[in-house]
């Protein structure tokens, strides 16, 4: 029986070492986590869903009827682990105790020495426990089968209904929020891949998504792609070998919103000057939007000194040379706008989407989602922002795009210097 139990134990202690041993030298940012003795129980009832996952999965709707998510948690806990129990019983041998027992080892350093709210963003932590609860299961299962002849088919055939609904249903949904997510994680990816001198910086990249309409009452639902823990370079270098210098920044004035999912960023909170700062010293800026249910970029570039001498020209100074833009799939138009100031100035860009001689949509605002005021710009520097409209062209109409500029207190538009006050840009499919 020893000789049984070693087999095991001992692969479950070497995993553990492990991921220690992992841990311990693995690049890291350090993060002040305070641990408190409850984390132990909170811990204990998150992974205590893992184990009786076949139930456990449709806790959350004991949540929309009124319970807490730590009671709705534990309520289904208790009964699963009782179920489960009793089939493992039904087995009459103590080898179908293993199961559960490898689940505990594997659990028992995270619950025990990890803070709760880390191990709600580490899912990955019950993937080698899952061996365990899965080989419990189907004991338990088997045992029912065996020993109760007409509830011994009924109820087997149920919770393998369930688990089975459930688990695809759980994993459709998580495989197309990383699809979502990993256009915005690949894209960046391949600007370090074909700017690997240019440091970088990025707002609001979502970190991690989780459905409101959860499965499990308690702990996250989601998918987390990107830790606090970690440096953003680190993970641009584990998906291209490249070090390039990045960084994660967060305007909260600009959280992406995703209908149905709650978004979490990562990344230092800066006072306005300091963003401005920031974008000044990076070669590339990126702010992160959620647009009609998907993801885009806007960008800024800085360009090298130049005049600009095919720029139309404002009153107050500022040169604009606007790129043709174009639409993207009927869900967004695109354009390219590079501007260059002769002096800090108070002014706000305003650019309309206008069809046949109507405003069907625009962008207003200072560059990059406002992140980069022009009064805070230095002079005589071109600096190109792509824009974003979110907006379903109609079919067969004649679309072209106004910008242009105004004082954003007394909205007065600012004129060009050869007559007009906006810039016409033909609009391309």
């Amino acid at each position: 029986s020893w000789r049984r139990l070693a087999i095991v134990v001992i692969p479950a202690l070497v995993f553990n070492g492990l991921f220690v041993l992992i841990w311990a030298t693995a690049p890291k940012i350090r993060v002040e986590r305070p641990f408190s003795p409850a984390d132990i129980l909170f811990n204990g009832l998150y992974f205590g869903q893992g184990l009786t996952s076949p139930l456990s999965q449709f806790g959350d709707v004991l949540s929309q009827s009124g319970l807490t998510p730590k009671w709705s948690a534990a309520a289904v806990v208790v009964g699963g682990l009782g179920l489960l129990a009793w089939g493992l019983w039904l087995a009459r041998d103590r080898r179908a105790w293993l199961g559960p027992l490898w689940y505990v080892i594997m659990t028992i350093p995270a619950i025990l020495f990890l803070p709760t709210d880390y191990v709600f963003k580490a899912p990955r932590l019950m993937v080698a426990a899952s061996v365990g609860a899965a080989f419990a299961w189907a004991v338990a299962l088997q045992a029912m089968w065996q020993r109760l002849p007409l509830l011994g088919r009924i109820l087997p055939v149920m919770i393998m209904i369930l688990l089975v609904a459930g688990g695809w249903a759980f994993i459709n949904l998580h495989m197309d929020i990383h699809s979502d997510l990993s256009v915005l994680y690949d894209d960046i990816f391949q600007v370090a891949q074909n700017h690997p001198d240019d440091r970088l910086i990025v707002f609001n990249l979502p970190a991690w998504a989780n459905p409101i309409n959860d499965a499990y009452a308690y702990g996250f639902n989601g998918v987390s792609y990107q830790s606090d823990y970690y440096p953003f370079s680190g993970m641009i270098w584990a998906n291209t070998g490249l070090e390039v210098e990045a960084e994660l920044l967060i305007w909260q004035d600009t959280t992406p919103v995703l209908p149905g999912f709650t978004i979490g960023m990562v990344g230092d909170q800066l006072t306005q000057p300091e963003r401005a700062n920031a974008i000044q010293q990076a070669d590339r800026a990126y702010l992160a939007r959620a647009m009609n249910g998907y993801w885009a970029w806007e960008t800024g570039v800085t360009l090298p000194a130049a005049t600009m001498d095919n720029a139309v020209v404002f009153a107050n100074g500022v040169r604009l040379e606007p790129a043709l833009s174009s639409a993207h799939s009927s869900q967004h138009v695109a354009i390219d706008l590079t501007w260059m100031v002769e002096e800090q100035t108070n002014v706000v860009a305003f650019v309309h989407l206008v069809c046949d001689e109507a405003l069907v949509a625009q962008r207003d605002g200072p560059p990059l989602g406002g992140l980069y005021p022009f009064e805070m710009w230095p002079p005589d520097l071109p600096w190109r922002e792509t824009r974003l409209i979110p907006f379903s062209l109609p079919a067969g109409e004649s679309c072209h795009i106004n910008v242009g500029l105004y004082d954003p207190n007394t909205g007065e538009r600012v004129p060009l210097i050869d007559g007009g006050e906006a810039v016409n840009v033909p609009l391309t499919f």
